[in-house]
């Protein structure tokens, strides 16, 4: 297993030059040991949208070797959206405007979504136009994405929430509507074009990871995907509730190939304010539950981004101190094999349930933002909720699980929990001691007993309890 990758972000695009190796070190002094780098296709286009590729290597080339001389890994985010935030997807207007690009519904309406106050067409992952020239681009940023201090190259999108998206009207380029299986060629669309993208990096599978846009346990791609490739996809807003994050981080122990998740520090200027104390609990709730790589969106941007850990300058703001101390607890997290109960998320009755969504031209992953798992919003239900509220109620460590592979896992071990199902169980054994990590889910105390250890947990904590289990 490799070492944890737990990195900050560094939009170089919003910062002099001049200040780049200080707000890298700043951010490695905080306890961050990869510098995540959002290469933005806009950023590095000629007017007809290929890559500019003598600038787009001098500053890959420098980015780099400031990393390295901190000592820090690098981590290469390379879309075609790498973050959520960018003005116009982060496309070249070339991509943008050209009709030959876009995803359209079956009634050949052209498909949405926002730009601060404004929307954007949506590329289609079918069209030959986009698709070449999307490959084009990662070939470009990639090239150095094979030395040695580059630990992870992301491909995807950064999650925009298209203002429609129900199964019923996916992206129709190139399908008989009236004969397609609506849902499953939405999810073969996606699950292709990334795994084109990642061929196009240029370096070994384990190396790559796929981001899932909205959530991977109600996506049919990412049930394709996961025995093969490593994903990754956003943890959820504070408000969405400490279960479904912890849900979402869950996953993150039972993917075969590997995860990375992305936390959030602050929010873009035109977003819904976000405390920072809120960012910090969502990051610890998904480190309990078990995630070991992520990248903090956004360590430091310029002044586009409001809540970034440095500011425009690349000086520590105030929450930073709450974040270094964050990374050094999170080191004292248990680290070995997940004991658990498996919540199996089949990709068929993903793609039913998608198919039954009921609420209509709500956007599924908007609303999985907020906490909604797939189950609350169809008329076929999986079936992993009822299976997720049987463990919780009684105690036991559950997990999520995309496809088969451990997907029978199971174990007899519960925690006493007082009153039941008011906390979240995760169970790592390893080096002869079992280790209990417990997450209260409410606005009281709960009390809790493992074995012969009582602990009462205050609302909102998180708490470790270890016991001797005499196994090597």
């Amino acid at each position: 297993m490799h070492p944890p990758i737990r990195a900050a972000s560094l939009r170089f695009t919003h910062l002099d030059r001049a200040r780049w190796p200080a707000a890298v070190r700043a951010l490695v002094a905080l306890g961050f040991d990869a510098i995540d780098l959002p290469l933005v296709w806009r950023d590095y286009a000629h007017d007809d949208g290929s890559p500019d590729t003598a600038r787009l290597d001098h500053d890959v080339r420098a980015l780099l070797a400031v990393v390295r001389d901190a000592g820090a890994r690098a981590v290469l985010r390379v879309g075609p959206s790498p973050v959520p935030d960018l003005h116009r997807l982060g496309l070249p207007d070339a991509i943008l405007n050209d009709a030959a690009a876009r995803s359209h519904t079956r009634r050949r309406n052209p498909r949405w979504t926002t730009d601060g106050l404004r929307m954007v067409p949506v590329p289609s992952m079918r069209s030959e136009r986009y698709v070449e020239a999307a490959s084009a681009w990662v070939r470009a940023a990639c090239a150095h994405a094979g030395d040695d201090g580059v630990a992870r190259v992301i491909v995807g999108c950064g999650d925009p929430t298209v203002l429609r998206d129900a199964p019923q009207d996916p992206d129709c380029v190139g399908l008989d509507a009236a004969t397609a299986d609506l849902a499953e060629s939405e999810a073969s669309a996606l699950a292709t074009f990334l795994e084109r993208l990642a061929t196009e990096t240029g370096v070994d599978a384990s190396r790559v990871v796929l981001t899932i846009p909205g959530d991977p346990l109600a996506n049919g791609a990412a049930a394709a995907l996961a025995p093969r490739w490593a994903l990754g996809w956003a943890a959820l807003h504070a408000r969405a509730g400490v279960r479904a994050i912890w849900r979402g981080a869950r996953l993150a122990t039972t993917l075969p190939a590997g995860h990375h998740v992305d936390l959030r520090a602050g929010h873009a200027p035109l977003e819904a304010p976000s405390r920072a104390t809120d960012a910090l609990e969502v990051a610890r709730i998904a480190l309990a539950a078990g995630v070991r790589d992520f990248t903090l969106l956004h360590g430091c941007a310029g002044a586009g981004w409001v809540g970034a850990v440095l500011d425009d300058q690349g000086i520590a703001r105030s929450p930073a101190a709450r974040w270094e101390a964050l990374l050094g607890w999170a080191h004292e997290l248990p680290d070995g094999r997940d004991v658990h109960v498996a919540v199996p998320h089949d990709r068929a009755a993903i793609l039913r349930a998608r198919s039954e969504a009921v609420l209509g031209a709500l956007p599924i992953s908007w609303l999985s933002r907020w906490g909604f798992d797939l189950d609350d919003v169809t008329a076929a239900p999986t079936g992993a909720l009822a299976a997720e509220d049987a463990a919780v109620a009684h105690g036991a460590p559950w997990a999520p699980v995309l496809g088969d592979a451990g997907a029978n896992e199971t174990t007899t071990l519960t925690a006493h929990i007082d009153p039941p199902g008011a906390a979240l169980v995760r169970v790592v054994e390893g080096g002869g001691a079992r280790s209990w990590v417990l997450a209260n889910t409410g606005v009281a105390s709960v009390n809790v007993t493992v074995g012969d250890q009582g602990r009462t947990l205050d609302a909102g904590a998180v708490a470790v309890l270890h016991e001797e289990t005499g196994d090597a």
